[in-house]
Order: structure tokens, then C-alpha cells, then sequence
């Protein structure tokens, strides 16, 4: 689960940061036929973002990301979830070194640690979660009451339960971690019974402070995979929804503050034997078993940006292409067979980015040939290489840039993240 949330943060990350549709001082151009101007709603400054059907220029554009991204990190503030941070604090100072149960085996995990493994055990090892051997036990070989010793310093088994259930004093009241299995079961072997539902949540006095709902199923010989799972704790709210079969792969995910979304993305995947683990574990290069790929962001419903792959085997090859003057081959067809990997990049591996659902695209991904050349005129050295470039078109003027060669600064957004982990920093040090 946390693995999962931390990939849908990255992806968060990295697609405000890659996406450079602005530069406030853009002076490259490798396009030398640029579009005709789109005319914004103010000509008097064409910096001014218009309505929604409008393209802006890059620098506005930058400037809208760049308050977008500001306003998605506003949404989180420490003193919205202060009860269980303070809990978090305090279990872990009084509980952190303590041994796990004998009935656990060797090790020193945390029993929130290791409640969370159980529940997300079906999402690891692989992209959909499955394999015939991720599993040595059930939920069910854990069962039971769990309660500290504190001259031991280890948690003991202390009652019975269908649950499995860590219960402990802290401050005046009890915490209790508990991870519920219902709905059945489902299995990857002949042996071992995995839960269709397991439901862990963390308790202080009659207070619910966090819930992890894990919704999963798999029948490995009919390459079936489901994978639903609602996270609350505080005021956020996390889901992660996948639904595999041999032939197509669909996720969605969600991240939502106080009850408003910042986040959303979907991701489509089509191919062949997709739910196949023997295949996934077998296959040195998995491109043949994949065919198209479709994705979506939405940032706050301000930035949209869509990604789409077609023809997958194909593209891969097309990003491989790839010369340098050591290959046998003049600079001039290697430039030939790079500019027809373009051609075929450009006409199956795109993305776009929108400042509405449905208005004008404000930038999109452009592949073209790039050619580097060293000449050492003292020691006679020549040396060219030439591969794919990843660059950004402006839907403004048309003008195509390298996304290495542009120039904008989203160090503000870097600033205000390193600044908003100090105040969470702070915080938890403050609480008592």
C-alpha cells in the first residue's frame, strides 16, 4: 500500500516537473516552420491566462503549473492530523523497540509495519500483485490478541481472535492495531488462503484514526486479477482500483484532502498473456507481451495531461535506435535511420498536456533527431553521435524545443515542499 502511494506521489512529482511548457526566457527553436500564433483574449498581455478554450503562452503556461503544483501542496497541513501523529509519536516511543510475538518469528518489525505487509502482501513482488510464491502463510496463522510485556519488552499473545489484534496502553487509553479477513478466501497454491478482504485499522480509545481496505482476487490459471484498495487516515483519502486479465490491465488511483481531489490518474494497458506469472517471471524482454498503453492525470482539475503508447514493441525499438561514429555507418544514414525512428516514436508514443477536460492542447511531446558532435582539432579526434530526443511543442507558436534545453525554474516548488516536510518535521517534534 505504501509502496503503491508512494509511486502515485513520483508520478505526481515528475509529471509537473518533466513537463516544462514554459520558459521565461525561450530563446531555442528547432522547428523552422513554427504554427501561426494562437491570439490570446487580452493581446495587451499576452501573458494573462484567458478562459479555458484559450492557449496561453509558455510563460503563462509556466506560471499556471507552477500555481498549481503550490496549490496541491497547500492542501496538507500538520494540524489536520494531529491526534494521529501524536498517537504515531507516542506508540513509537514507548513500543518501537519491542520483539515481535514468538508466534512471528525471528524479527523486529512494528505491529503496524507488519499488519500493513499482510494487507498488501497481494500488491507486491510484480506490476499486478501475484505470484505463485509470494505467499509461506496466511493471515489466519496469526490470529489472535497481541499485548506488550514490558520487562520482556515484546508483544505476547494474550487472547483469541479471528483478527489479529495488537492492543496496548498509551497516555490514558488503548491503541489498538487490528487487521480484519472476510468474504473468503482466495488461493494462489493449494496450501495457502488469502482473504478476499482484509480491513486493518488503527483505534485510539473510541477514536477510529485510520482505515486500509484491501479488496483482492486471482486465479492464476485464468489470468484474472482484482485489486481494490481505500485508505483513510485524518482528513486523506488514498484508492488504488486494478483489474488485470491476459489481455488488458486497468488502474486508477486517487488522492483526495479534506474531501477534495488533487490527484486522479488512469492507466490502460493491452497486450497479450498480461496475467501470466510464469510469463512475467520467464521473460528476459516483456515488449512482446505488451501492445497499447493509455494514462491521464488530473492535477485539482486545472492540469490534465494525457499519455499514449501504441504499438509498444515497436517503440522500444524506435528509443534503441542509436549510432555513434565506432558503429560502421555514416553520420548521414545514421541521422536517416534516427530520423525514421522519430517518425515512427511521433506516430505512436505521444502526450498532451490541457488546462481543461476538453480545451486546446497547451503542449505536446515531439521526438526528433539529436546529433552530437566533439571534434578536437590538437588531437584529430571527430566523434558524432546521434539518438531520439524528447521535446516539447508549444501549441502557442509551434515552436519545438529539447526538454534538456529549456529554461524554467521550479525551484518555488521545490522550496515549498522542502519547506511544507519542515513544518511536518517541526510538528511532530512539538507534540507532546
Amino acid at each position: 500500500m505504501i509502496m503503491r502511494l508512494a509511486t502515485l506521489s513520483g508520478i505526481v512529482c515528475m509529471a509537473l516537473a518533466i513537463l516544462p511548457l514554459a520558459s521565461c526566457e525561450k530563446t531555442h527553436n528547432d522547428d523552422p516552420e513554427p504554427n501561426p500564433p494562437v491570439i490570446p483574449v487580452d493581446p495587451s498581455d499576452p501573458d494573462k491566462p484567458g478562459a479555458d478554450d484559450n492557449v496561453m503562452t509558455p510563460t503563462a503556461a509556466y506560471t499556471y503549473i507552477k500555481n498549481t503544483a503550490l496549490d496541491a501542496l497547500a492542501s496538507f497541513n500538520p494540524e489536520d492530523q494531529r491526534e494521529i501523529l501524536q498517537v504515531s509519536k507516542s506508540f513509537v516511543e514507548i513500543y518501537g523497540d519491542y520483539d515481535m510475538p514468538y508466534e512471528f518469528g525471528d524479527g523486529y518489525k512494528s505491529p503496524a509495519k507488519l499488519i500493513g505487509e499482510l494487507g498488501d502482501a497481494v500488491s507486491r513482488h510484480n506490476p499486478f500483485g501475484i505470484t505463485r510464491a509470494s505467499y509461506d502463510s496466511s493471515i489466519s496463522d496469526f490470529a489472535g490478541i497481541y499485548e506488550p510485556d514490558t520487562r520482556a519488552m515484546r508483544w505476547i499473545r494474550t487472547g483469541d481472535s479471528e483478527s489479529v489484534v495488537f492492543r496496548a496502553p498509551l497516555d490514558g487509553q488503548t491503541v489498538q492495531i487490528q487487521a480484519t479477513p472476510s468474504d473468503g478466501e482466495w488461493s494462489p497454491d493449494d496450501e495457502t488462503g488469502i482473504p478476499r478482504k482484509i480491513v486493518t485499522t488503527v483505534t485510539y480509545g473510541r477514536t477510529r484514526l485510520s482505515s486500509v481496505s484491501v479488496n483482492s482476487f486471482a486465479d492464476l490459471d485464468r489470468g484474472i486479477v482484482n485489486l481494490n484498495i481505500v485508505a483513510e487516515a485524518a482528513n486523506i483519502t488514498a484508492t488504488v482500483r486494478i483489474d488485470g486479465s491476459n489481455s488488458k490491465i486497468t488502474e486508477n488511483g486517487r488522492l483526495a484532502v479534506g474531501g477534495s481531489e488533487v490527484v486522479s490518474g488512469d492507466i490502460i494497458i493491452t497486450g497479450s498473456r498480461l496475467c501470466d506469472v510464469d510469463a512475467w517471471e520467464s521473460e528476459d524482454d516483456m515488449s512482446g507481451m505488451l501492445r497499447d498503453a493509455i494514462m491521464s492525470l488530473d492535477f485539482l482539475d486545472r492540469v490534465f495531461v494525457s499519455a499514449q503508447a501504441r504499438d509498444l514493441e515497436n517503440c522500444m525499438d524506435a528509443l534503441d535506435c542509436w549510432y555513434d561514429s565506432y558503429d560502421g555507418v555514416s553520420q548521414a544514414q545514421a541521422e536517416k535511420e534516427v530520423t525514421d525512428a522519430c517518425r515512427i516514436l511521433n506516430g505512436s508514443l505521444s502526450s498532451e498536456v490541457r488546462f481543461a477536460a476538453s480545451g486546446p492542447v497547451q503542449a505536446s511531446l515531439y521526438w526528433m533527431p539529436y546529433v552530437y558532435c566533439y571534434n578536437n582539432v590538437t588531437s584529430g579526434v571527430n566523434y558524432w553521435e546521434v539518438s531520439p530526443a524528447a521535446a516539447v511543442r508549444y501549441a502557442y507558436d509551434g515552436s519545438t524545443e529539447r526538454i534538456e534545453n529549456v529554461d524554467f525554474d521550479f525551484d518555488i516548488v521545490g522550496d515549498r515542499l522542502e519547506s511544507l516536510i519542515g513544518r511536518y518535521a517541526d510538528f511532530m517534534r512539538s507534540l507532546r
